[in-house]
């Protein structure tokens, strides 16, 4: 998954997660994986704050699920990988709270 983005202001999240995040919406929540405004949120958790999307341009996810990882990129460089819950199934998703934000989304399947 790719993900182009414009980042102006505010809450923005970018990454994947299982439907069961429900009408909380945010990857900041449990069932959800990504980079936020905020920092890096795996399950729920805010795993590295240091390491946000705010002068990011292109972050890049690349999800094994043989394996259960996932690596985590911005701007072509290798920033994080961390693992998965293999019990979950797992959707692209984008949150965004303020106007003027924008992403654009190209995923690819690898067999």
């Amino acid at each position: 998954m790719e993900y182009f983005i414009n980042y102006i202001k505010g809450d923005f999240d970018v990454g994947f997660g299982d439907e069961k995040i429900g009408t909380e919406c945010w990857l900041r929540k449990e069932y959800g994986y990504g980079i936020t405004s905020n920092g890096i949120y795996i399950n729920g958790k805010n795993d590295n704050s240091t390491i946000n999307l705010v002068n990011a341009k292109k972050i890049t996810f690349i999800v094994d699920l043989i394996n259960y990882n996932s690596e985590l990129f911005i701007d072509e460089q290798k920033k994080y990988n961390f693992n998965i819950n293999k019990d979950l199934i797992y959707y692209p998703m984008i949150a965004i709270r303020e106007l003027n934000n924008s992403v654009k989304l190209k995923l690819t399947v690898l067999n």
